[in-house]
């Protein structure tokens, strides 16, 4: 992997004999010089310290070191209203799974919801993906079903992490009645009007 290059102006046979004894005189694994181009670049596969940069600059004063590549910004998730809500709706199926486990119920409702609801989350990254690259994308109503079927939690939470789907208004509509929808569904479990293995 190279660390560090240097654009050389001016070069020949003065620089590749400076580069070869520097070489001779360091750890450096190799060094690659290209031939008959002007401006030449040498390839360092570590990185310079101060002394070898002394070295070269000193040797070559057209010697030149590019600036080294900005790190990426960090993706921005803000808490927005939806986020809010989302996280409120995850409280009653929390609450009640939890009820339902300390009662001596089955481990199959956390079990279900969770694995739907990774398969959800999942999709919802490879669907960015394919958005960012212009790649067939997920349909909308493999989704929806997916949320249907219980995966809206994972849902909530890509669409946070990943930023998607979030200012669709045609998806948010059907998206959230599926989630208020589960609302009720588990505030029956609740009540009594539904039980649970």
């Amino acid at each position: 992997m190279v660390d560090d290059y240097f654009v050389f102006e001016k070069a020949g046979k003065q620089t590749e004999k400076m580069i070869e004894d520097l070489l001779k005189e360091s750890s450096w694994a190799s060094i690659n010089i290209g031939n008959n181009y002007i401006p030449q670049i040498v390839f360092i596969s570590q990185p310079l310290n101060r002394r070898a940069s002394k070295i070269i600059n000193g040797f070559i004063p057209h010697a030149k070191m590019p600036p080294r590549p900005r790190p990426p910004p960090r993706r921005h998730r803000p808490i927005s209203a939806a986020t809010a809500a989302g996280a409120f709706a995850l409280v009653l199926p929390t609450v009640n799974i939890i009820r339902l486990i300390t009662r001596g119920g089955s481990l199959l409702p956390l079990g279900y919801t969770c694995v739907i609801s990774g398969v959800t989350f999942l999709l919802y990254g490879y669907d960015k993906m394919q958005a960012r690259n212009l790649e067939w994308r997920v349909k909308e109503t493999t989704l929806h079903s997916l949320e249907l079927l219980g995966g809206w939690p994972g849902a909530l939470i890509g669409q946070h992490f990943f930023q998607h789907k979030t200012r669709k208004t045609a998806f948010q509509i059907p998206f959230w009645g599926i989630v208020v929808g589960w609302q009720i569904v588990w505030w029956a479990v609740w009540t009594g009007g539904i039980t649970m293995p």
